[in-house]
């Protein structure tokens, strides 16, 4: 089992539980864009392909650390550009024009280390987007909040030489290849049970083989984030004005996306069970700390979508988190500083935090093992 660990030492608990996720390109973001909301909202087909955020991680460039952002374009694409600002200024851009047998890719950009951590240290926010055209044409423009304080730690984890907090203990590499040796893939069976399949359909507890095929996969981790997270956010509390993705576990097979949550007709009433916040406040900063933890069985870890799961050498499964923030900690906190009602829930903050898995993540800092999906 993988762990990646960050202890957060001399931390004092103050609330009990509560049950509730390329080449660099600089420029000025002071600049008007020459789109806007409202001007792409018009031109947005209903049928474009879906462009989708797959987070930030740490990679070695010729033996130097760099911040990679990545996304994955889907099938039918012809042009995609997608630009993240730390706010006031640019941090990463990329863009791209696909050919007409294009299939799903990921593009990433990146930047050194030293770099990002300036732009992040200085920024007020961190906003993501992504536009893209399909083959009818039409646009689409995803705009998304990022939390700061999370891509913050990220890039400072490695300048104070210490783990990220992120801790996976499910999905991982159970079994390795044939001789037994694990070999930092995550394989999911979908009609076999061979000693190479870390996961297999069969093994599932609520197998049953009159039944249609399905896909299923236990989910387990948590981390820790200097914030004070007082809620979670899934699909049904979340408008496009908040700019974030929902809560929510997700697998890419070849052009599909599958989620836990996405398919299910009340998102929100099956995910909240399974999560708890727990917080508290570092002894030495007096800052919050909230420690975000999840653990899906796999009796209840079923996508929706069983039919149209086809083989992928190379999957993708991602985790999104909507979170929203309090800098005043939690109302109680607040009230006690003199904060009324109103201040408080004008200072409430939802911002995404992801983390994505995907061919080559196996040697990044986050260390989220790829997966593929077999017959």
């Amino acid at each position: 089992m993988k762990l990646i660990k960050c202890l957060f030492l001399m931390s004092v608990a103050i609330s009990s539980n509560s049950v509730l996720s390329a080449p660099f390109e600089a420029r000025s973001h002071n600049e008007n864009h020459a789109w806007e909301d409202e001007a792409i909202t018009g031109q947005v087909a209903d049928s474009a392909p879906e462009t989708r955020f797959l987070g930030f991680n740490i990679e070695e460039i010729n033996g130097e650390p760099h911040l990679s952002a990545t996304v994955a374009a889907p099938k039918g694409l012809q042009y995609l550009y997608f630009d993240i600002e730390a706010s006031p200024v640019g941090l990463l851009a990329y863009n791209e024009t696909f050919p007409r047998t294009h299939s799903q890719t990921t593009l990433k950009a990146t930047i050194p280390l030293s770099e990002a951590l300036e732009k992040v240290q200085h920024s007020d926010f961190i906003e993501i987007s992504l536009i893209s055209m399909d083959s009818i044409p039409g646009y689409r423009l995803n705009s998304l909040r990022y939390n700061r304080q999370a891509l913050l730690e990220l890039l400072e984890s490695v300048t104070d030489n210490q783990d990220y907090s992120l801790v996976v203990q499910q999905p991982i590499d159970l079994k390795g290849n044939e001789y037994g040796l694990l070999d930092g893939v995550i394989k999911y069976c979908m009609n076999h049970d061979s000693i190479r399949c870390d996961y297999s359909y069969l093994n599932y507890p609520n197998f049953d083989k009159d039944g249609p095929l399905q896909f299923a996969l236990p989910f387990k981790g948590e981390f820790t984030v200097n914030a004070y997270i007082n809620e979670l956010k899934f699909r049904e509390d979340l408008t496009s004005i908040n700019k974030v993705l929902p809560t929510d576990f997700e697998v890419w097979l070849d052009n599909d996306l599958f989620g836990l949550g996405k398919d299910r007709s009340n998102a929100k009433a099956f995910l909240s069970n399974f999560f708890t916040l727990t917080h508290s406040k570092n002894a030495f900063t007096n800052q919050y700390q909230t420690k975000v933890q999840w653990e899906i069985p796999w009796q209840h870890a079923t996508f929706q979508q069983g039919a149209s799961y086809k083989r992928a050498t190379h999957a993708i499964w991602s985790m999104n988190f909507a979170v929203q923030t309090n800098r005043y900690g939690s109302f109680q906190d607040a009230t006690r500083q003199g904060i009324s009602l109103s201040e408080y829930l004008n200072a409430n903050i939802i911002e995404n935090i992801n983390f994505s898995a995907l061919e080559g993540t196996d040697d990044s800092l986050l260390q989220l093992l790829p997966m593929s999906v077999e017959y």
